[in-house]
């Protein structure tokens, strides 16, 4: 009857006959659609019907014979995303597209319950999961709601020890799972569908059996400390997933991935407050102190590194105190300006911690740290001293990390001198050292450091692809604040071989680098040596702005050097006496072993010496460049050599000195004519016409 009525309809016109949801028809319809397509075989009828493929298995099968079978596949995103427009929830495409991965009816369904304002799983799409699910047999839900509990990635091998099963069967309901579009392979593993129907199979399996799960899942997952901690929480397990989330953080912090370190470490601080070990609590707040100062985070990281400190004292856990302290006496300490007196106090009173606790290798380590605080504040003696000390503990303590703290305590020291004599014996063992211990925070600081005897060379490529293969540890490492040093010299290095559109470019890339990190050593050198470059230039206004916001950064008491680095410069634009009087104070309180300098603070001598010209003292200046110099011919720095040569030259023909003054400036012109240091020579020979137009 119905074969003849379509029959009858196709003569006048083509007939499509459209069957939706055929996978919920009797047999006696598919037996009916059987026999209608074979027996109208010529008349203009286009019979379409949908099936759900993972409903639809007998169904197909009866048909096979006399259909064409056309899989459709999941929706595309742009699909997906015009159907989420339609239905005012454009905001939600991605996360529609995750949790559905473009299932027709999943993405409807979805849609239709965001629509009606129900954000959990519409019951039109669990109760086609858990329909599914039992067409899959026993077996197979067994398997998926015991793999919905480890998320959505499905290890046989994982999945059989949870269930006690060979994983010759695990493997077998997983391809089960696959056949009933439940599970889908995914390299290795399995991965449900979708979200959705791992959500489904979580939220409909019975609390008890879900903690079972987890607590099993937890023990089996040991090598995986996220995981455990991820499970022990479910169990509700509190000590024991503080304890995963602090070694899944720690490891992470391992791998230089400061962001997902930071996040774990909150995960295990919120477990750990669940719970009364203050021990447990004060590791977590340190190595999280210690994430967020990669990050910049500093004042939340000094907030947890107190924490630290104080959990530590309430525990009795003097090496724990002992770790807080020295890192609230180091780099947070430094970003944020806290006054080098409690600085020092924190150094201090861990190092007496270590001492007791007869720790040598973290007495290297203060030891070592100490040294590059009194390198940063010009105490090179005693930095020299400690530096020396440090080595003699890491190598006492038989710790190559005590150790490389040791020699990068010595090396600071030695690096800022510009000794190169003796900062050569001692890269020659770091940096082998470093890299065998995959050590990239002390590294980048040893590579831009061996740089320095390029520089003073003037070496200048070489120099650059030095400080250049710094940043670039830098960047692995994820201790971005460090950037804006790097690149400010960078700057620097453009400068003193004239390259004044480079130097420009690298300082302006340093400052900005600064005032997003807002480290202040950092930030401050980034605007004192971008200010340094535009003074050569003639931008006195916007040079003076910058050595304004620097010297604020390192008021009342930052580290003498870096005060130097503004206060020099500041002094030469600004024309301030009492400026200069306390650059030329800082540079006098210097300590350091005989015939030598702060060879890095050239800037400094510089400006401070062309400070006194413009007052009209040469005698000063003079007596100001005399230890700089000293120390160049002594350790050969070029540059050094050629800029306080000009400076010299100067002040000596303001004394009367002519022929002193004539002998300093060829040499500072010869000098830097030979070793591409483009500015000096013009200004040697301006200083020289303006002696001979005198003479004359």
């Amino acid at each position: 009857m119905i074969t003849s009525v379509l029959r009858g309809l196709s003569t006048s016109q083509a007939v499509l006959l459209v069957l939706d949801d055929l996978h919920n028809a009797g047999v006696a319809t598919v037996e009916l659609l059987h026999y209608l397509i074979r027996h109208a075989k010529g008349a203009r009828l286009l019979v379409l019907a949908t099936v759900r493929a993972e409903e639809g298995g007998e169904t197909l099968d009866a048909l096979r014979e006399v259909c064409e079978n056309i899989d459709v596949g999941p929706l595309p995103a742009d699909a997906v995303a015009q159907l989420a427009r339609d239905a005012g929830q454009a905001e939600l495409v991605s996360t529609i597209l995750r949790k559905t991965r473009g299932h027709a009816l999943f993405v409807v369904e979805t849609l239709r319950g965001l629509v009606a304002g129900d954000l959990s799983v519409p019951e039109s799409l669990q109760a086609a999961v858990l329909a599914r699910l039992r067409r899959a047999g026993a077996s197979t839900e067994e398997l998926l709601r015991a793999g919905s509990v480890l998320g959505n990635s499905v290890d046989p091998v994982v999945i059989a020890g949870l269930l006690e099963l060979s994983a010759q069967e695990a493997a077998r309901r997983c391809e089960q799972a696959a056949s009933s579009r439940l599970l889908v392979a995914a390299g290795r593993d399995y991965e449900f569908a979708n979200d959705l129907v791992r959500e489904v199979l979580y939220e409909t399996t019975a609390a008890p059996t879900r903690l079972a799960y987890h607590r099993r899942a937890a023990d089996l997952l040991t090598r995986q400390p996220e995981s455990v901690a991820m499970h022990a929480a479910a169990a509700e397990d509190w000590p024991r997933a503080a304890r995963a989330y602090l070694l899944a953080g720690e490891q992470a912090a391992g791998r230089y991935a400061a962001a997902d370190a930071e996040a774990l470490l909150t995960r295990a601080l919120d477990a750990a407050q669940r719970t009364d070990e203050r021990e447990v609590l004060g590791r977590i707040y340190l190595a999280r102190g210690q994430a967020r100062v990669t990050l910049t985070q500093y004042r939340g990281a000094r907030g947890d590194l107190n924490a630290a400190a104080a959990a530590a004292r309430h525990a009795g856990d003097r090496r724990l105190e002992m770790i807080a302290l020295r890192e609230l006496g180091y780099d947070s300490a430094f970003a944020l300006g806290v006054p080098l007196s409690d600085t020092t106090r924190n150094l201090e009173a861990a190092l007496d911690i270590a001492e007791s606790l007869a720790d040598r290798a973290m007495e290297a380590d203060l030891l070592a740290t100490s040294a590059i605080l009194s390198a940063n504040r010009l105490r090179f003696n005693d930095a020299i001293a400690l530096g020396h000390r440090a080595v003699a503990t890491g190598r006492a303590a038989g710790d190559e990390r005590a150790l490389a703290s040791g020699l990068d305590g010595l090396k600071t020291a030695f690096a800022y001198l510009g000794d190169l004599t003796e900062l050569a014996a001692v890269l020659a063992e770091l940096e082998p050292l470093l890299r065998r211990r995959g050590d990239l925070y002390h590294l980048q600081w040893t590579i831009f450091e061996s740089g320095f005897a390029s520089i003073a060379a003037a070496d200048w490529d070489t120099a650059t692809r030095q400080i250049s293969e710094a940043i670039a540890i830098n960047e692995r490492s994820g201790y971005l604040a460090g950037q804006a040093w790097f690149v400010a010299h960078l700057g620097w290095v453009a400068r003193l071989r004239g390259r004044m559109e480079e130097a420009v470019g690298h300082g302006r890339r340093a400052v900005a680098l600064g005032q997003q990190t807002a480290h202040r050593w950092w930030r401050s050198t980034a605007s004192s040596l971008l200010a340094g470059t535009l003074l050569e230039l003639g931008q006195r206004d916007e040079a003076v702005g910058l050595l304004t916001d620097a010297r604020h950064l390192l008021e009342p008491d930052g580290p003498e050097g870096y005060r130097l680095r503004c206060l020099g410069p500041l002094a030469e634009a600004t024309g301030s006496r009492a400026v200069l009087d306390q650059a030329t104070a800082l540079l006098g309180g210097l300590s350091a072993p005989p015939d030598s300098a702060w060879l890095l603070g050239l800037d400094s001598y510089l400006s401070v010496g062309r400070g006194w010209l413009d007052h009209g003292e040469p005698a000063q200046a003079r007596a100001v460049l005399g230890p700089m110099l000293q120390a160049a011919r002594r350790h050969q720095w070029l540059p050094s050599l050629a800029c306080g040569y000009l400076v010299d030259g100067r002040a000596a023909a303001a004394l009367g000195d002519q022929d002193n003054a004539r002998r300093l400036l060829r040499r500072a012109g010869e000098l830097a004519t030979r070793h591409g240091m483009a500015c000096v020579p013009h200004e040697a020979e301006r200083v020289l016409s303006e002696l001979t137009h005198a003479r004359t």
